[in-house]
């Protein structure tokens, strides 16, 4: 007798996924940098992404400056308008496999946030971690908005993109000025509130007063098929917007498949 054997394979779409939900790792008005150990699950250990929002908001109008780190090494920007002449501002970076691999390697899980240049109202920066995702192109796309027209709506200009297996996160700021008192998010369709924080900056008179409010959203469920988003807000009452968000990308797994089950035979 003799035996047959065959072998395929075949790759499947995998769907992003949280393995350490969102926190917050520094909320203060410091322009120094700040530290906190953040440990990252071991996951797959080849397709995680480490994902950190920064909100802020100053005093008057102008540039920030971040510089952002984990066990040391330098994190991807991915969108936001730290570069915009605001008082409110958001942006989200992140690190790859590669990075995560060698911050492990040196023994250092810090993760270090410094926003500077102006007087800040509230900096605030989260963080969560995320597996199967494509380290290649880890975002699929991502988009920004900023004005500083009063509004009690708002939502991108342009739809955010967002894969099959994708996950979509947002940040948001809501600055008012003129009070202390912050708005709050009182819609945000399709999206889950992750975590907010909130303070005020007082002064005389009154018109200097700021008060902020940042959040960070998810998309609640992952989609099966690729759909489009204007991640659109509503306010309980007028204040200057800024939101960003993006659209963090499945990567494809690699499967092993023996084939189909062959017929018995004989010699003969």
């Amino acid at each position: 007798f003799f035996l047959l054997s065959f072998f395929g394979s075949f790759s499947a779409d995998a769907q992003v996924t949280t393995i350490k939900a969102w926190t917050n790792e520094y909320s203060g008005t410091s322009t120094d940098a700040e530290t906190s150990t953040y440990t990252v699950p071991a996951g797959s250990g080849t397709n995680r992404l480490l994902v950190v929002s920064i909100a802020t908001t100053t005093q008057t109008d102008g540039n920030r400056t971040v510089t952002l780190s984990y066990g040391g090494q330098a994190l991807a920007f991915a969108s936001g308008d730290m570069g915009t002449n605001r008082r409110h501002h958001t942006a989200i970076y992140y690190l790859n496999e590669a990075g995560l691999d060698a911050a492990a390697a040196a023994n250092n899980s810090t993760l270090s946030v410094r926003v500077q240049d102006g007087t800040t109202v509230l900096t605030s920066a989260s963080a969560a971690v995320f597996d199967y995702v494509d380290q290649s192109s880890p975002i699929t796309d991502s988009r920004n908005y900023n004005t500083s027209t009063d509004a009690t709506t708002f939502s991108f200009g342009t739809n955010l993109n967002i894969a099959a297996g994708d996950q979509a996160v947002l940040v948001a700021n809501s600055c008012r000025v003129g009070s202390t008192t912050e708005r709050a998010f009182s819609t945000y369709t399709n999206f889950t509130l992750a975590n907010q924080q909130n303070d005020d900056y007082n002064t005389t008179p009154n018109s200097n007063d700021v008060a902020t409010r940042f959040g960070v959203f998810y998309y609640t469920t992952i989609p099966t098929s690729a759909i489009t988003s204007n991640c659109a807000f509503v306010l309980n009452g007028g204040s200057y917007p800024s939101m960003t968000g993006i659209s963090i990308n499945g990567c494809v797994v690699p499967t092993a498949n023996a084939g189909s089950a062959l017929t018995a035979f004989c010699k003969g």
